[in-house]
C-alpha cells in the first residue's frame, strides 16, 4: 500500500494555499477553530446523515472532534487511523454515524495531519505538515485528497459506503458569499497560541559568528573613512570605497539584528503605539538603495492616511529591514518589489510582492538550523522566516508566507505582515 501523505501529493496543486508556521502547529488549531465559528454563523441546515444528504468530516485527529466545534450539523464522521484505539480520548463524543478506518502504521505519516469537511454548499481542506499548513476550498485538490484516501480503505464493505457518500455530495466551487465570510473568519480568528522563542543550542555559536564577523568589518570601515577623508583620493577610487563601506555596513546592520534577536526573551518586548508610515517613509531610501544595487527596483503604495499601530517601533523596524533584504537577495536583475499598504479590518495589512522574468534563475534559500537561512549562490546569511513569524508574534503582528509558485515569483512566496490597529 502507498505511502499517505496528502501535503507532498497537493502541495504543488494550484487551488491549495500554503504559510509557514511554528511547530506549536498554530495555523492547523486556528483553522479549526475557524471552521468551527464559521459553521455556527453560517446557518447551515441541520440534516439527518441517514437520509444520505447530510456533511462528513474526515480527519486522522479524533481529538479535533472533541468539542463539538461542527454544532449539531448531523454529519457523518470518518476517523482515518493507524490501528490503535487508544488515539481516541477519553471525552471522546458517540456519533450516531461513525467509521473507522484503520491504517497501516508503516504507512501513516504520524507528523501529519489532516481534515476535509463536505456538505452541499462548499468543501474544504486542511492539512499540517510539521512546519507547513496547507488549505483549500476548491474542489480538485478535496477530490484529490479523497482519492488519496479511497487507497486506503481496505475493508470493501466500508469503501462501498464511502463511495455512496461522496456520491451524495458532489463538490461544488464554493459561492463568492461563502469563501470570503470564511476569510474573514480565518483572518479576525483570535487562538490563543505561545510562540516562545526556541531555546537552540545554536544561539551561542550564532552570537560568536555575530560578533566574529562584526569586529573586522568595523575596522574595515574605519580604515575606509579614514582614507575618504584625504583630498587625493580620484572620484573612481572615491566611488569604489564608498561602495566597500555601504557593504560592510550592510552586513554589519544585519548581524546586529541577528545577534540582538538571539538575546531577546518573550517577557522584555514592550510595544507601543508606532508610526509605520513615519517607518516606511524612513527606511524607503535605504531600501531603494539595496535594491539599485543589484539592478531591481522598488516601490511602496501608501494610502493616504495609515494608522497607528500597536507593536515595537525599534524591533519593528529591524525586521521590516531584514524582511526586505531578504527579498531583495532573492530576486534576478532587472525586477521589481512592490510593498502594498492595506487596512484589512482591525489590521494593517504590509504585503511584499515581486514581479520579474521568470526565466531568470531565481536564488534558493537552505536552513541551516532553525535560525538562519543561507543562501548557496551568495554565501550570504539571513533570519528564518519562522523566527521571523515568531518575533513578530512577540510585537504583536502576523507574518504569514504564502506559497503559491502560479502566482508568486520568487521561491513561490509572497510574504504578508498584519499589525494591529490602535483602538
Amino acid at each position: 500500500m502507498p505511502y499517505l501523505s496528502l501535503y507532498e501529493s497537493l502541495k504543488s496543486n494550484q487551488f491549495v494555499e500554503q504559510l509557514d508556521q511554528t511547530p506549536a502547529q498554530q495555523y492547523w488549531f486556528k483553522a479549526i477553530a475557524t471552521l468551527g465559528q464559521f459553521l455556527a454563523e453560517s446557518n447551515l441546515p441541520k440534516l439527518d446523515p441517514k437520509l444520505g444528504n447530510s456533511g462528513i468530516f474526515l480527519t486522522n485527529s479524533p481529538q479535533v472532534l472533541v468539542n463539538n466545534f461542527y454544532g449539531d450539523l448531523g454529519v457523518q464522521v470518518w476517523v482515518f487511523i493507524a490501528s490503535q484505539t487508544s488515539l481516541f480520548p477519553t471525552t471522546f463524543p458517540s456519533f450516531s454515524a461513525i467509521d473507522i478506518v484503520n491504517l497501516d502504521q508503516a504507512n501513516f505519516d504520524k507528523k501529519e495531519w489532516f481534515l476535509i469537511f463536505i456538505n452541499s454548499q462548499f468543501s474544504t481542506l486542511f492539512i499540517s505538515s510539521e512546519y507547513k499548513f496547507l488549505f483549500s476550498l476548491h474542489p480538485e485538490p478535496v477530490s484529490h485528497a479523497l482519492w488519496e484516501l479511497k487507497h486506503h480503505i481496505s475493508n470493501q464493505h466500508q469503501l462501498e459506503i464511502f463511495n455512496q457518500k461522496l456520491q451524495s455530495l458532489p463538490l461544488v466551487v464554493p459561492t463568492y458569499k461563502i469563501m470570503s465570510k470564511f476569510a474573514l473568519a480565518l483572518l479576525t480568528q483570535s487562538f490563543p497560541q505561545e510562540l516562545p522563542i526556541p531555546e537552540l543550542k545554536e544561539v551561542e555559536t550564532i552570537k560568536a559568528i555575530a560578533h566574529e564577523v562584526k569586529t573586522p568589518l568595523t575596522t574595515i570601515r574605519t580604515l575606509v573613512k579614514s582614507i575618504l577623508r584625504r583630498q587625493d583620493v580620484t572620484p573612481q577610487i572615491r566611488h569604489r570605497l564608498e561602495k566597500i563601506d555601504f557593504e560592510c555596513q550592510d552586513q554589519i546592520e544585519r548581524f546586529n539584528l541577528i545577534f540582538e534577536i538571539v538575546k531577546l526573551d518573550q517577557q522584555s518586548v514592550p510595544t507601543e503605539l508606532t508610526n509605520l508610515e513615519e517607518i516606511l517613509q524612513n527606511s524607503l531610501e535605504l531600501w531603494q538603495k539595496q535594491s539599485q544595487r543589484r539592478q531591481l527596483s522598488l516601490t511602496i503604495d501608501m494610502p493616504r492616511f495609515t494608522p497607528l499601530v500597536m507593536s515595537n517601533s525599534q524591533l519593528l523596524n529591524q525586521l521590516l529591514n531584514s524582511l526586505v533584504d531578504r527579498v531583495i537577495r532573492s530576486l534576478p536583475s532587472d525586477s521589481h518589489i512592490n510593498i502594498g499598504i492595506n487596512i484589512v479590518g482591525k489590521y494593517v495589512k504590509v504585503q511584499f510582492k515581486s514581479q520579474t522574468n521568470l526565466m531568470e534563475h531565481t536564488l534558493t534559500h537552505k536552513s541551516v538550523g532553525q535560525w538562519l537561512m543561507l543562501q548557496p549562490e551568495t554565501g550570504s546569511l539571513s533570519l528564518s522566516l519562522m523566527i521571523s513569524k515568531v518575533l513578530f508574534e512577540l510585537i504583536g503582528g502576523k507574518l504569514t508566507i504564502k506559497t503559491h509558485p502560479t502566482v508568486a515569483s520568487y521561491d513561490g512566496e509572497i510574504l504578508n505582515i498584519f499589525l494591529p490597529i490602535k483602538e
